[in-house]
């Protein structure tokens, strides 16, 4: 059992996060604005340390307050070491980068590099992964703002949304406020939305999705290839872009996947879709793609992914070379 000292410690954080948390939503309430991420990361760990504390105090103490300092660290980790890097998207038609696609790494000190398959999954987990993407989407407004995209020669960066991001009826609001606070146009953001969101969707997304679009924002379908979509889906959906997945490319290696991309890319074509084919590794899969007419490319064989300050170096470098 905790001491009564820890008890009392614990309680206090409880009554701060009570008070933290009335002013900082009414603050959102009546004056229709939001908090900094940085306060919103706050308020959540408090939020935790309130709820944790009251059910460490009644209900199995030495089990709950493993299980939340596990999640705690977690959360921080996320925070703490998340990193914004960009992968780029190489124009075919004008041997360009086109666009780029905004991807979260994170660093640990001791294991190196975790892949997003490891730390996504722990987020949704956790419950966490809505704070994760406003984070991201904060991030890379900031940069919209802070860089010249037509200058670097890019056209939007894309964002992933999670399924989760895409059934929270706030969603659009959120993008608002973030398009008002950095001035950023609608056109220079790409938001992309995964096949599985479509195996669960409802009416808040399809509403979200419509004001989106209403707003000046564009879609794109991630992942094409790895769900249940098919070409009569795709076309009464309302996105511009298809991402072909990795696994459609290595499919090519057997004499069957050559012929199901081929296919797959001209009807795209023909229903007047842009394609990216993405997780491209070599010079090989490359002229394959152009030869099939992809639109772009996007994988190691033209960039690793980099981070912010690299990325804009690069573009500069190569979109120059080019121009």
């Amino acid at each position: 059992m905790l001491s009564d000292f820890a008890t009392r410690l614990l309680l206090i954080f409880y009554g701060i996060a009570l008070l933290y948390g009335l002013v900082g939503l009414s603050y959102c309430i009546y004056c229709k604005r939001y908090l900094t991420f940085e306060k919103w990361g706050a308020l959540l760990i408090l939020y935790l340390l309130a709820h944790i504390a009251v059910m460490i105090q009644f209900f199995y103490p030495d089990l709950l307050l493993e299980m939340f300092f596990t999640a705690l660290s977690e959360l921080l980790i996320l925070i703490s070491i998340m990193r914004p890097e960009e992968r780029m998207d190489h124009d075919v038609g004008t041997g360009r980068f086109h666009s780029a696609e905004a991807l979260a790494r994170i660093m640990d000190p001791e294991y190196g590099m975790i892949s997003p398959t490891v730390f996504i999954p722990a987020a949704e987990a956790q419950g966490f992964i809505i704070p994760f993407g406003d984070i991201v989407l904060d991030q890379v407004f900031r940069f919209i703002s802070q860089h010249d995209l037509e200058e670097l020669g890019l056209s939007y960066i894309e964002i992933n949304l999670s399924v989760a991001q895409c059934m929270e009826k706030s969603l659009p609001d959120k993008i608002r406020t973030l398009q008002q606070k950095y001035n950023v146009d609608p056109s220079k953001v790409n938001l992309e939305i995964t096949e599985t969101m479509f195996e669960n969707i409802n009416e808040i997304m399809v509403e979200n999705v419509d004001k989106l679009i209403k707003m000046g924002y564009s879609f794109s379908l991630d992942d094409y290839g790895t769900g249940y979509s098919n070409i009569q889906r795709v076309n009464h959906i309302p996105i511009k872009i298809v991402k072909i997945d990795k696994s459609m490319i290595d499919e090519t290696a057997t004499g069957n996947g050559k012929i199901i991309l081929e296919h797959t890319v001209r009807m795209m074509k023909s229903i007047g879709k842009e394609l990216v084919a993405e997780g491209v590794e070599s010079k090989s899969d490359a002229t394959m793609l152009k030869e099939l007419c992809c639109d772009y490319i996007q994988g190691f064989y033209y960039s690793r992914p980099l981070s912010a300050t690299e990325f804009v170096s690069f573009l500069r470098q190569q979109n120059k070379f080019q121009s």
